[in-house]
């Protein structure tokens, strides 16, 4: 009997997602990995259903379907219901400072297998069933309700929220966002959209983007030097924040180029008003290279990890003072910056 037929008459969600653990937890050890695997990710591959030569393989094909059907209806109850599905928030800091600025909204999902699966590829899930819209929905009011509280305490925070593509070129985004906002009782200047640079090149979007900013609703370029996009685009449609993607940062090293870049993209953003953020600030190192550069803000581990709404609300009720990372940040010279940020390791 393969797995899919053990599941197909178990109607149950819940009860599906214990056989799933069960199976999960007996299968022989060869066959366990490709399993977990096959959770986390190959169900969303059309390759993976596309035939195999065993009947492990056939099993695992039939498998990932039957997962898939699981998540799509675990994930369309979780929308309705309070459960599994959350929004977790990374503090946004000053660079010099430390001062809270703000949080980006990130989706967290538990299935009931009890894996966490990356927001991306929750958003993967839902495309399967047409649910991206009402997903980027629910991610808009859970923030907008968070956001109207917090704001009562500390009313120039900011809380950066990440739409798909999907909704962003939309006939109905913008009304979306707006009702999200009245309902949530939320000013348009505390909510920010989050936009992939790649996105920008599409004129639906782009006309989109410019009627949020009528709205009042601030936005960020979000993964800037990794798309098609130019810099010159980006500050056209008046970006009020640029984050840097963290692969300039997270630990690595830079060459020179690199370093002329983000300093090109700073200084131009400051002379059009707009901000810069350093996403993925892991390390004392990238902290002092995000100050040197002259960005304004950063985000990254070294500072928080993401944290569920009720650890959040700490941070805004202190003051929004981030308590000290481990260590001074070392400043060091840009040059050093071309070299690896440790030694030894390797």
């Amino acid at each position: 009997m393969t797995m899919a037929s053990l599941l197909h008459d178990i109607e149950e969600p819940e009860t599906r997602g214990a056989v799933l653990r069960q199976l999960r937890d007996q299968v022989a050890p060869h066959i366990r990995e490709r399993v977990v695997a096959a959770e986390r990710s190959e169900a969303l591959r059309p390759s993976a259903r596309a035939g195999a030569a065993t009947e492990t393989e056939t099993s695992l094909v039939l498998f990932d379907s039957q997962l898939l059907e699981t998540w799509v209806a675990q994930l369309r109850q979780d929308m309705v219901r309070p459960g599994n599905l959350s929004l977790h928030y990374q503090p946004i800091v000053d660079a010099m400072s430390g001062a809270l600025l703000g949080f980006e909204a990130l989706l967290r999902w538990q299935t009931l297998c009890g894996e966490q699966v990356p927001p991306r590829q929750v958003f993967g899930i839902a495309a399967q069933a047409g649910l991206v819209q009402a997903l980027d929905f629910w991610v808009l009011q859970e923030a907008s309700i968070d956001t109207a509280m917090w704001v009562r305490t500390r009313p120039n925070l900011i809380i950066n929220v990440n739409i798909s593509g999907g909704l962003l070129g939309s006939s109905h985004c913008v009304n979306a966002v707006r009702d999200v906002l009245r309902g949530g009782g939320t000013a348009p200047h505390s909510l920010c959209i989050e936009v992939l640079e790649e996105l920008i090149l599409d004129q639906p979007t782009t006309d989109n983007i410019l009627a949020l900013r009528r709205l009042g609703v601030r936005l960020a370029i979000d993964d800037f030097g990794t798309g098609r996009s130019n810099l010159a685009r980006v500050l056209e449609l008046k970006f009020d924040s640029i984050k840097l993607d963290q692969s300039f940062f997270a630990g690595r090293a830079l060459d020179e180029a690199a370093v002329d870049f983000l300093c090109s993209v700073v200084r131009m953003a400051h002379q059009r008003g707009a901000t810069v953020i350093a996403e993925g600030v892991t390390n004392e190192f990238d902290a002092a290279l995000a100050k040197q550069l002259g960005c304004d803000a950063c985000q990254g581990v070294w500072f928080s990890e993401a944290l569920a709404a009720e650890m959040a609300w700490p941070l805004v009720i202190q003051g929004g003072l981030l308590p000290r990372p481990r260590g001074e940040p070392r400043l060091m010279p840009i040059s050093q910056a071309l070299v690896p940020h440790w030694s030894g390791g390797q």
